[in-house]
């Protein structure tokens, strides 16, 4: 999540996302390429992209980021957190990251695609979950898109239609997106 903000902040795009625990504990508690695999769609020095990603995030529970070797992002996170996730493993259980979201499937990739009819929910052992709490605060003014059905009770959501152009109240220049990507 502090990776996927902090690409937002950086205007990049932050699918195809790889984050895993480090072989050697040396390389911090979690590592990811994604300055790598950006380099070549923005045409950057990874480096200057990992550089641009770390000093974006703005997380509580992380420690320090170290840029290590051709530009991969290294997270160390704080203890506190490390050992809050502990209880909440030993409560859950068998449970322990089991989701609802993606029809029954856990879904943990920002551009997850949904379907017509595809439910997405945030699981019970989440509701309370500050960042959630905080999003829900946060929008609870906005309007739903059409094409949701939104339970705010249940805080789960059901994709009743594919969205058109016309559901998005943004003055958008889809021409000049298309461009940017297609610059390779």
């Amino acid at each position: 999540s502090a990776n996927k903000d902090a690409l937002i902040k950086c205007n990049m795009d932050y699918t195809d996302i790889l984050i895993e625990i480090p072989k050697d504990n040396k390389n911090g508690d979690y590592s990811s390429n994604i300055a790598l695999k950006l380099s070549k769609s923005l045409k950057m020095n990874p480096r200057d992209i990992a550089e641009k990603i770390k000093v974006n995030i703005d997380n509580d529970s992380i420690m320090k980021i170290d840029i290590a070797g051709p530009g991969f992002l290294n997270f160390y996170m704080k203890n506190d957190y490390l050992l809050s996730n502990i209880n909440k493993v030993i409560l859950d259980g068998k449970n322990y990251g089991k989701s609802t979201i993606g029809n029954g499937k856990k879904v943990n990739i920002p551009s997850y695609i949904c379907k017509v009819g595809d439910v997405i929910k945030v699981r019970d052992t989440k509701k309370d979950n500050k960042a959630i709490v905080n999003t829900l605060e946060t929008n609870k003014l906005k309007a739903v898109p059409a094409w949701l059905e939104v339970d705010k009770e249940k805080l789960e959501a059901k994709v009743v239609r594919k969205p058109v152009r016309e559901d998005v109240d943004l003055d958008v220049s889809e021409s000049l997106i298309v461009e940017l990507y297609s610059k390779n």
